[in-house]
Parts: structure tokens; sequence; C-alpha cells
């Protein structure tokens, strides 16, 4: 996966730490990897290794870092699925 400077970054936070969006502002290479710093729009600046932004969003938990347009395809799929259980019920309540 390409992650490179302005690359849009979903994270999906945790216990201590609030979700939230940013931006790819550096990625350099080290002996040890491939390090990214990202700036998220509340002011953080969080440095991680490249190996744990995931490709698909998962939405349960286990994907705390995924690029901003996944996230927005697991979004669509859900809201998806929400309407389409929505319109069963409707179904079952009308008969």
């Amino acid at each position: 996966m390409e992650i490179e400077k302005g690359t849009r970054i979903y994270y999906g936070g945790d216990m201590a730490n609030q979700e939230g969006f940013g931006t790819v502002v550096d990625v350099t290479e080290s002996r040890w990897g491939v390090n990214v710093k990202i700036n998220m729009e509340d002011g953080r600046d969080i440095n991680i290794d490249k190996i744990m932004i995931s490709e698909k969003y998962s939405g349960n938990g286990s994907t705390r870092f995924v690029r901003e347009v996944a996230y927005y395809e697991w979004r669509e799929e859900q809201m998806k699925r929400l309407f389409k259980e929505r319109e069963r019920l409707l179904a079952g309540i009308q008969n």
C-alpha cells in the first residue's frame, strides 16, 4: 500500500485517545522500517510505523489506522446494510 505525504488517514482511537482524521506530513525510512508522521485535525501529531496502517477498515477496533477513503468505503457499506434492514423491518410491519 502506498502511503505518501498528503495521504488522509482515519485513526479509530482507543481507550485513552480519541478518534479523528489527519494528514500524512512526513514519511521517512530507517533501518527499522518506514515511519509516518500524521498531523491530526485536532492538533495532535502522531508518529507510527507504516505497518500500523491497515488497507481495509474493519470497524471492530482491530484496525486503528487506515486511509480515509477505506474508512468511508466501510461506512458506506454499513449505511447500505442499515437501510436494507430498515426496509425489511418496515415490510414486516406492513404485512
